[in-house]
């Protein structure tokens, strides 16, 4: 498999060259660049190798595909900020700085210390823009949350 000038497998032969079997290759992240398009082939082939007796005739027969396609890369995806923090008639909220179509959730907890595994989620959604307004009424019943928001769901 070769990726314009930043991927290629191991060539036939080779250590941890592709097998015809195989159905995934894993390439490593940050090896693409955001908002890019890459040129990507693949190829396979079985030879057969014969020779007679005295080794003086050499036959060689293969068969072989080989596929190109494009691979197009999203828009860099930004870590989400929580900024503008306010309190009004007993809610809470906040924005949320993100990339438009970035999924994103946002978790609470009146314990800081918790893990952070144990919080609940709050909302998932995404964005419809560059920034998310997040009200939450539980302002009202405490007086400490805590909210940390992250990529995907």
């Amino acid at each position: 498999m070769n990726v314009g000038d930043v991927f290629q497998t191991p060539g036939f032969g080779l250590t941890n060259a592709l097998k015809g079997t195989a159905t995934s290759v894993t390439i490593p992240a940050g090896t693409f660049s955001a908002s890019s398009n890459y040129e990507a082939t693949i190829g396979f082939y079985r030879a057969t190798v014969a020779t007679n007796a005295a080794g003086k005739y050499v036959t060689t027969a293969y068969v072989g595909t080989l596929t190109h396609f494009t691979i197009h890369t999203a828009g860099a995806v930004a870590a989400p900020v929580l900024t503008n923090a306010t309190r009004s008639g007993g809610n809470f909220g906040f924005d949320i700085l993100t990339s438009p179509g970035q999924t994103v959730t946002v978790v609470y907890h009146t314990n800081f210390t918790s893990a952070v595994a144990t919080w609940p989620v709050l909302l998932t959604t995404n964005s419809p823009g560059s920034k998310i307004h997040v009200t939450d009424p539980r302002g009202a019943t405490n007086k400490a949350m805590f909210y940390r928001v992250r990529n995907g769901s």
